[in-house]
């Protein structure tokens, strides 16, 4: 098993891993998304048949966050991009499996074919929530990964819920996808922590943390 920490590479300036934090009756300091952006803070661990990272989105900004700052994230090579990073290529938007908000999780297609530059390009990610026990994933990761694509095909999803292209999240819940890439990937996400929303006519704060396991 191997572990490593790392952050995405940009060319841009990586904000301070510890930045000194204001008062508490003072909001952060809105992010400037014409200089530098924090990158995902991302734990990697690897096993014989599957990956697991550990992923921590965190962002005070403006609200041209969305456009900047990396939360697309792509399977087979572990990238994550932007949205202007996704729009400078078709092969950049098909490297794009999915992407991350406070709120939920999507395909890259879904919702966003407005805004793509090459929409025809955008794979199109299915999720479904399900109940499956820490231990389980667990196991899953380290041990059967070809379980991650049983309890897509064949667990039922939670109730009142159903497969498709996006998913309304809370923290605590888990979700299994599959890719649409021939063959393809299945995997897992967990929900560990989800925050967000708007500070003022232009600020905005955005912070996920989850659990991403899939198949290698």
């Amino acid at each position: 098993m191997l572990t490593v920490t790392w952050g995405c590479h940009s060319n841009e300036e990586v904000a301070p891993s510890k930045p000194v934090h204001p008062p508490l009756h003072v909001e952060p300091p809105l992010t400037d998304f014409n200089a530098s952006l924090p990158p995902p803070e991302v734990t990697r661990t690897e096993y014989p048949g599957a990956i697991r990272l550990e992923v921590t989105l965190d962002v005070h900004g403006i609200s041209s966050w969305n456009r900047r700052y990396k939360k697309f994230f792509g399977v087979a090579n572990e990238s994550f991009q932007s949205k202007n990073e996704i729009n400078a290529s078709a092969e950049n938007t098909n490297h794009a499996d999915m992407y991350f908000e406070y709120y939920g999780i999507g395909s890259t297609d879904y919702e966003y074919t407005h805004s793509l530059d090459f929409p025809e390009s955008a794979p199109t990610t299915l999720f479904k929530e399900v109940k499956v026990r820490p231990a389980i994933i667990e196991y899953m990761a380290t041990t059967a990964p070809e379980l991650l694509q049983s309890k897509f095909e064949d667990s039922p999803a939670v109730e009142n819920n159903f497969v498709g292209n996006y998913e309304y999240t809370t923290p605590g819940s888990t979700y299994v996808f599959k890719t649409d890439r021939s063959p393809a990937r299945y995997g897992l996400i967990k929900i560990l922590e989800s925050d967000g929303g708007y500070t003022g006519p232009d600020g905005f704060f955005f912070k996920v943390k989850l659990e991403i396991v899939f198949q290698k």
